[in-house]
């Protein structure tokens, strides 16, 4: 593995050389290039890689090209689509090649298939509207802005997990360039070990140029039932008593509901509070029942709307998602997995980090983020059908940290309480030890607790067939040998 760029490697001149037969949509920049940002703009800045020159693809063989140059010349390269990635191992790629897939963004509905194929660019807020009007939907995210295939290779959790799935699962085939520089194509029938590996554990194993998925036909017309609601401070162990209880034994909720709980700052009461959304697919009526419990919490605020399936990100949970789709900004994330909701933990983690906004002014747009998705659809996929490792998970939790320019106390206050917060959430998680979804890992976890080691196993010698010098190497990075 090689991390930062040998200094007596001229980047500029090897990617220029005349020789090299870029295709005229190929764009290469360098720091100080008017394009260079857009080529390298990341949604958080919190220990970013570093690189002295990037490389922004037109066609799949210029992807071919560009790993084949940072092969021969040893040269520490990073593929990126919607670069939403905030894991901190991303950051020990130093002085090296971004390669920018933004400019292969293709998203193709075939709608006597039933399928959707896109490029490594595309984004869900891309494929929304062309798969809707075709009259289909499918599990995706829960955020606009993040790469479809950069959630694919993780997992790809949301609000249809319950009736679908991950967004893995509804994958059928996918190209992949591999570390030596081959277009492979994997699926079912075609280099069917990679094709395990790379839903769970892709970023290790290679750099999907598409992806085809399958679609859902849409349900209740395509329309869900949304509430937003917030919940003054006073409600806090009320409400975490309410959504514990919706847990059925093997699900948080039922298989058509979701929610989405956060634990925020109340500019107005200075004290924290939850905001809320749940979402329902079916009628309004219909969710009301369901909900009922939460509704009648009373909360301080409610908005209940129908909101169409290409529209859910956009316009539920407060009109949120863009406001946090915008980058540049510094985000520290820790994740964790939970099989069980214990609402005397969640009461204290609300305290404390009432106590954290009192304290520190500059993190008050810090969150705590419980995804309670549905799992009905993910269990009925057999365990070792892809090399995702939790699929028993019930609430993802996301501590999110941020705050504006340098502050070096909050950022040491904040890394404090997101160990001691997901310490004390992983002994009351259900599981024996700290789990962590992939695309949710802060980055100082161990191979074990992100990938599980179950899988391990297999996937250290995927590695070691496909990967052996390990090329791709910065994102979670996995073992050739694993015993």
């Amino acid at each position: 593995m090689y991390t930062e760029t040998n200094q007596t490697v001229d980047l500029r001149a090897i990617l220029t050389d005349e020789n090299i037969k870029w295709s005229p949509q190929t764009e290469i920049t360098f720091p100080g290039d008017e394009d260079f940002e857009n080529a390298t703009v990341r949604w958080t800045i919190f220990k970013p890689p570093t690189y002295q020159a990037a490389v922004s693809p037109g066609t799949e063989a210029d992807i071919i090209t560009a790993v084949h140059l940072a092969r021969d010349h040893n040269i520490p390269f990073l593929a990126t689509g919607g670069r939403h990635g905030y894991g901190t191992t991303l950051g020990n790629i130093e002085n090296g090649l971004a390669l920018d897939l933004g400019k292969l963004n293709s998203v193709l509905v075939d709608k006597d298939a039933g399928t959707l194929t896109v490029g490594p660019g595309a984004h869900f807020s891309e494929i929304f509207d062309p798969v809707f009007n075709a009259g289909y939907s499918m599990p995706t995210g829960s955020c606009s802005c993040v790469g479809v295939i950069g959630a694919v290779i993780g997992a790809g959790v949301g609000r249809l997990s319950g009736l679908y799935g991950l967004t893995l699962d509804q994958l059928i085939s996918a190209r992949v360039v591999t570390a030596d520089g081959q277009i492979v194509t994997v699926s079912d029938d075609s280099n069917t070990d990679l094709f395990w590996g790379i839903r769970g554990a892709g970023a290790n194993l290679g750099i999907l140029t598409s992806a085809t998925f399958k679609l859902s036909p849409l349900i209740n017309g395509g329309y869900f039932a949304s509430f937003d609601m917030i919940f003054p401070a006073e409600k806090n162990e009320s409400y975490f008593d309410v959504l514990a209880s919706f847990d059925d034994g093997s699900s948080a909720l039922p298989a058509k509901l979701a929610a989405a709980s956060a634990i925020s700052y109340n500019s107005t009461s200075g004290k924290p509070q939850i905001l809320a959304n749940w979402v329902y697919a079916g009628t309004q009526d219909e969710a009301e029942s369901v909900i009922s419990p939460v509704l009648n919490l009373d909360p301080s605020y409610l908005k209940a709307s129908m909101i169409p399936w290409n529209r859910l990100s956009a316009d539920a949970a407060f009109g949120l998602d863009a406001p946090l789709c915008v980058k540049n900004k510094i985000y520290d994330l820790y994740g964790i997995n939970l099989r069980k909701l214990d609402k005397t933990i969640f009461t204290s983690v609300f305290e404390r980090f009432g106590d954290f906004y009192a304290t520190f002014p500059d993190g008050r747009s810090t969150t705590v983020t419980i995804e309670a998705f549905p799992n009905q659809g993910t269990l009925a996929i057999p365990n070792d059908a892809t090399a995702y490792p939790w699929r028993d998970t019930k609430y993802n939790i996301l501590l999110q940290f941020t705050w504006e320019g340098s502050n070096n106390t909050v950022q040491e206050a904040s890394t404090q309480l997101a160990v001691d917060v997901r310490g004390d959430l992983a002994i009351n998680s259900g599981y024996s030890n700290l789990t962590v979804y992939v695309n949710y890992a802060h980055g100082d976890e161990t191979i074990e607790q992100i990938y599980g080691a179950d899988k391990l196993p297999r996937l250290a010698k995927l590695k070691k067939a496909w990967d052996p010098d390990n090329v791709f190497a910065f994102n979670n990075p996995l073992p050739t040998l694993y015993a």
